[in-house]
């Protein structure tokens, strides 16, 4: 029998996920200062170091199941039937993946004399694989169920806090502090797999359809593969070339830029669901609206943060760690020129191309930039270190975000170019006081520090409002809008 349900506003999940990822920037901002000074640049280097070879089997683990459950799932849903078959099956595959990332993981310690040099710090990483896969946390995002995974998140982050102010006090104590982070990763695991229960029964399958799963995993997985590679392959061949000190010194780049790319993320990663949804129920009006208010909602907030990290880059790093990180204000100015092609590239991926099912599309892309950046990392590590690395990460975000955008040409109808060549315009000019902001702070007033980051923030932010409210940018008042905006749908639950 068919029931009308209600949808969840796709506002309030952004929200809900906003405030989820604000509270995992929130407690790495609390955090990072004490760690950054108490293990010092070469533990921080070792940590990012070893976690940059522990992401590559994490990746063999996860193959491309995450995105490929949440568009899949996304279809079927509202068939109970359906949706647990398809459930365990794909759980029963990640355990099989899993089992090979960690016998590859352990032959790849054993023979790699640079690996056997970290290998505590590896295998203490590496259980970070095997709660990942327990987790099942896309069934929660398929249901979006963005409400609980917010809870759970704060609660997780406070107790994760808690722990590393009393535990971790001196250089040594860095294993001490991977242990923390990967217990608290468990806690999530085990949280997660209580919740699930109320949608679905997790099992293993002794029959599963790997005709049907195998090859669009595997794409997807490649496609992982590849963004990891240009995304890692930085900090691995740091370590690897120039040494952990030069990774310490990259690590706090990365970490700040990493932050809020993840922050600007987190709008458009709650919408991969329902646009699957829109277009496997051929909704292209709402397909296209969606689409179009995350892009310029991305805009209005991605330019502004660019602008802002260029002018506070040597400041923000000294607050968050202290001045013998200072170096790394650099290659952050460098990746904040990144931001904007890494969250449209994001968006053209995620929230186009996977509906789409053009994940091949994905893959040509991060393949074409994975092989450009570890290219260039040969040349401009040596001689730039954390700066060359950083250069070549814009780069990569910048052809990635080109490549998408062409081969989505014969879908530019699904775009409003003209609606988002405005907004960009206005978000422009509205940015342009900032400097005079930063002039007035820094060569008037003379601040520093603390006290000229809240200046810049607080007028930049007063400012860039205002001048939007007189340029009259309608843009981003419809987006909000339409974001929050609550429809009655639809659905058939069948059980057996």
């Amino acid at each position: 029998m068919g029931k009308i349900s209600k949808e969840k506003s796709i506002g309030q999940n952004a929200i809900l996920n906003l405030v989820r990822t604000l509270m995992l920037i929130l407690f790495p901002l609390l955090t990072f200062p004490y760690i950054s000074k108490v293990l010092q640049v070469e533990n921080i280097g070792k940590i990012n170091y070893s976690q940059s070879i522990v992401s590559y089997f994490s990746l063999i683990a996860s193959l491309g199941i995450t995105s490929y459950a949440i568009r899949e799932g996304s279809r079927i849903k509202n068939n109970n039937v359906k949706l647990n078959k398809f459930v365990n099956e794909i759980f029963s595959i990640n355990i099989y993946s899993t089992l090979l990332a960690y016998s590859l993981l352990f032959i790849a310690i054993f023979f790699i004399g640079k690996f056997r040099e970290y290998w505590l710090l590896m295998l203490i990483q590496s259980f970070s694989i095997i709660f990942t896969t327990i987790s099942v946390d896309w069934i929660n995002v398929i249901f979006e169920d963005y409400f609980y995974i917010t809870i759970r998140s704060i609660i997780i982050q406070i107790f994760s806090l808690i722990l590393m102010y009393v535990f971790v006090k001196n250089p040594c104590d860095y294993y001490l502090y991977e242990i923390i982070s990967v217990c608290c990763n468990g806690l999530v695991s085990v949280l997660n797999l209580m919740r699930v229960k109320k949608y679905c029964k997790i099992k293993l399958c002794k029959r599963i359809d790997f005709k049907r799963h195998i090859r669009p995993i595997l794409i997807l997985f490649y496609n992982n593969l590849a963004v990891s590679i240009y995304v890692s392959s930085d900090t691995t061949m740091l370590g690897w070339m120039v040494g952990a000190y030069y990774v310490g010194l990259y690590a706090v780049a990365v970490k700040i830029y990493s932050i809020i790319k993840q922050l600007i993320g987190s709008i458009y990663s709650v919408i991969t669901a329902r646009m699957s949804l829109y277009y496997a129920e051929g909704k292209t009006n709402e397909f296209k609206t969606l689409l179009s208010s995350v892009i310029n909602i991305i805009i209005f907030i991605s330019i502004p943060a660019t602008f802002g990290i260029l002018f506070t880059a040597n400041e923000i790093v000294i607050e968050l760690s202290d001045t013998t990180y200072e170096p790394s204000s650099v290659a952050l100015r460098i990746l904040a020129l990144a931001f904007f092609f890494a969250i449209l590239g994001g968006v053209l991926a995620s929230c186009v191309n996977l509906p789409l099912k053009r994940e091949k599309n994905n893959l040509l892309a991060t393949v074409i930039s994975a092989m450009l950046n570890i290219i260039l990392n040969l040349f401009l590590i040596p001689k730039y270190k954390q700066n060359g690395a950083a250069f070549t990460t814009f780069l990569a975000e910048l052809s990635v975000s080109l490549i998408l955008l062409y081969g989505l040409r014969d879908h530019y109808d699904l775009f409003n170019f003209k609606e988002m060549k405005v907004n960009i315009t206005k978000c422009l000019i509205s940015s342009s006081p900032m400097f005079l902001t930063d002039y007035i702070s820094r060569y008037l007033l003379h601040l520093k520090g603390i006290k000229y980051l809240s200046i810049m923030v607080i007028l930049s932010a007063s400012t860039y409002f205002g001048m939007n409210v007189l340029l009259k940018n309608q843009c981003i008042i419809l987006s909000i809008k339409e974001i929050f905006k609550t429809k009655k749908t639809g659905g058939i639950n069948e059980s057996a």
